[in-house]
């Protein structure tokens, strides 16, 4: 497993939240240690690779319910097809993603994790339900806002900081 932390602040009410992200990669040689790495968690992020039924299939019939089953009540869930890059050669269609999305009432996200499409958002999003569970796109006014992250990796041994800063856009969202 890997981990990091991600320091986003959110300049329309001036919060910081400090996450702390392990990546167990879902597999099976960690489903006997995973528990201590989601005991606790406020935001899950189901992420299955586009290209593999046997990913999406493995959140359905093991992930969603071990953390539902691990984890305080209220979580948010996130339901992530990555590599939408190679989207001709998705094996698992969209559609059916986001009846699952929205079956186990969880945010769903198309994202490209090597063209870094919709990370930034995918966690803005699950930051600002963690601060007012009551959050909305659609409430929002619809201004683009600019956000500020600070990075700092801790699982390939070279600690870094990158600043950057972001367009906020709209999140396509199956709970919403």
């Amino acid at each position: 497993p890997s981990f990091c932390t991600k320091s986003i602040t959110f300049p329309e009410n001036n919060k910081t939240i400090n996450l702390d992200i392990w990546d167990t990669a879902g597999q099976e040689i960690y489903r006997s240690i995973s528990k201590l790495f989601y005991k606790g968690a406020s935001v899950g992020i189901l992420v299955y690779d586009i290209t593999s039924r046997k990913s999406f299939e493995s959140i359905k019939e093991y992930w969603y319910n071990e953390l539902k089953e691990n984890t305080e009540k209220g979580i948010i869930f996130n339901l992530v097809g990555n590599k939408q890059d190679l989207f001709e050669m998705e094996a698992v269609k969209e559609d059916e993603a986001k009846e699952f999305a929205k079956s186990i009432n969880a945010n769903f996200y198309l994202t490209s994790a090597k063209n870094n499409v919709l990370i930034t958002e995918l966690f803005l999003h699950s930051g600002r339900l963690f601060i007012d569970p009551n959050y909305s796109e659609n409430n929002n006014d619809k201004k683009e806002t600019s956000t500020k992250e600070t990075d700092t990796k801790k699982n390939d041994g070279n600690d870094g900081e990158i600043n950057y800063e972001r367009k906020v856009r709209t999140i396509k969202s199956a709970a919403a």
